[in-house]
């Protein structure tokens, strides 16, 4: 998976449910997700964690990172939910996004998005003792620093 330039390609991926409820309290439910979105040639990721999963949070999250760097010609993913419906598509078509999927039950396909995964699954463990938006700002910055 390459790419020729900052922001052509993105990679996206889901990391979760995960407990939180070993977090500080923050009234939150029993299981949260985090939304990754990596930018192939950079490497550089941003984290978004939710308490539930779906298309409309995967597309707030997209024009977020369209609005703050630029729009990619490229989206991989894969084979989720959250991916595969008619909202998501209907909004790439829109921003003439092309839609890649990772081949079912192969996510070492997507090895940007499993690397940050386990990243991000060693920071929650190790931080436990923290509120989970500190958690996973920590393991953001983490992500930065290893690049």
């Amino acid at each position: 998976m390459t790419a020729s330039r900052p922001f052509e390609r993105i990679t996206t991926d889901i990391y979760g449910p995960f407990p939180i409820t070993d977090f500080k309290s923050e009234n939150l439910r029993e299981t949260g997700y985090i939304l990754t979105i990596t930018d192939v040639f950079t490497r550089y990721t941003k984290l978004h964690f939710s308490e539930r999963i779906n298309a409309d949070i995967v597309i707030k999250e997209l024009e977020s990172w369209c609005a703050n760097f630029s729009k990619p010609e490229i989206m991989i993913s894969d084979n989720g939910k959250q991916y595969v419906n008619a909202k998501l598509e209907r909004y790439l078509k829109i921003k003439d996004i092309k839609h890649l999927f990772i081949p079912e039950y192969t996510p070492s396909s997507n090895g940007i998005s499993e690397r940050l995964n386990k990243t991000i699954s060693f920071i929650l463990t190790i931080n436990k003792d923290k509120y989970i938006n500190e958690a996973v700002n920590l393991a953001k910055d983490n992500q930065h620093k290893l690049q």
